[in-house]
């Protein structure tokens, strides 16, 4: 008789037996469908390309100050708190507790963590919710060019994204635009902007206490941030479980840092956890440009544009340091003058 190309059902069996696959086509009917996964799979990263940037992910605002150099108001098109910098503008101790305490392999890995999505994947087939061991090149690639929407589709594509940004992109590239997209709480995207909502400093400024604690803050800073309030509210109590949370966090992002050996030693740890919770300042309404403020800010832009020295579309882009020559106590001293008249 004609030799079949599969023998199946199996010749010279009968009953059950001939219906059950041998070894050999079991082992060739996975190879087959791995080969043809990973085929799909090559196509699909083949086929990815690396998009165009969201603009929520680019748009910085602009920081107006006083003539003394104390910051007025942060304002800008979309009130997306924003500043971005240069990575080496970036406290290596911030870049270090980051990598530490997100991603230890960061500089090494392909821009994925297979153990990771093994666990996400066991955890959608449970019924779980989809969630990531997601990298910082994966969450840079969803904060720079994807939606925060958890579905299977999207996760599908942050992951080619990741694979094909990690092996076109600089690393640091990817760390500097990761710390620049971040969200901090408090309205506050990017480290320059967390710095001034947490400490009132540049980013530049920061010990390395305090760049824990704001590391702290990307794992949900609703649930960090010592103060229960917030923008748009005048409480400045602190919330002692939040506290609570967070001065263990702060810790552990120190500790881990003497682990990873990410720029921290022993000797330094003992002395950090020694001196006592960086506690930054109670919340403020950092994009309040109502008022008084709003004209000022307002004359300063007329100013700019009508002598040239800014155009406007230069300043609708934001990412601008505006000084003005508006003295703070004079300003005051008439608001106050004009209140009590009005009194």
């Amino acid at each position: 008789s004609k030799r079949r190309l599969i023998d199946y059902p199996r010749s010279g069996y009968t009953g059950l037996r001939r219906w059950v696959p041998s070894w050999k086509q079991v082992l060739g009917s996975c190879l087959a469908f791995m080969t043809m996964m990973i085929g799909l799979v090559g196509i699909a990263y083949a086929m990815t390309e690396i998009p165009s940037a969201n603009d929520i992910a680019v748009r910085e605002t602009n920081v107006y100050y006083w003539a003394d150099g104390s910051r007025m108001v942060v304002a800008g098109e979309g009130n997306v708190n924003r500043q971005n910098l240069e990575l080496e503008d970036i406290p290596q101790a911030m870049q270090d507790s980051v990598i530490s305490a997100e991603n230890a392999t960061f500089w090494e890995d392909p821009g994925i963590d297979v153990m990771g999505i093994g666990r996400a994947v066991l955890n959608m087939a449970r019924g779980g919710d989809v969630q990531s061991g997601s990298t910082i090149t994966q969450q840079y690639v969803k904060n720079m060019y994807l939606t925060q929407d958890q579905t299977i589709e999207r996760k599908v594509r942050e992951l080619l994204l990741s694979v094909k940004v990690g092996a076109e992109i600089e690393k640091e590239e990817i760390l500097q635009g990761y710390l620049n997209t971040s969200y901090f709480g408090r309205g506050a995207y990017g480290i320059q902007a967390a710095a001034q909502a947490y400490y009132g400093v540049d980013a530049v400024d920061l010990t390395d206490s305090q760049c824990a604690f704001l590391t702290s803050l990307l794992n949900g800073p609703s649930l960090f941030d010592p103060y229960s309030g917030g923008d748009g509210e005048e409480l400045s109590d602190v919330n002692e479980a939040n506290l609570e949370r967070a001065t263990e966090r702060w810790a552990w992002v120190l500790e881990r840092r003497v682990e990873v050996g990410e720029g921290l030693s022993q000797a330094e740890y003992q002395e950090i956890i020694a001196e006592e919770f960086p506690l930054p300042q109670p919340p403020t309404r950092a994009m309040e440009r109502a008022g008084q403020i709003g004209y000022l800010t307002d004359l300063a832009d007329q100013y700019m544009i009508a002598n040239d020295l800014i155009s406007e579309d230069e300043l609708a882009a934001g990412g601008n340091r505006i000084y003005t020559t508006f003295d703070e106590g004079m300003v005051n001293s008439m608001v106050e003058a004009v209140e009590q008249v009005r009194e």
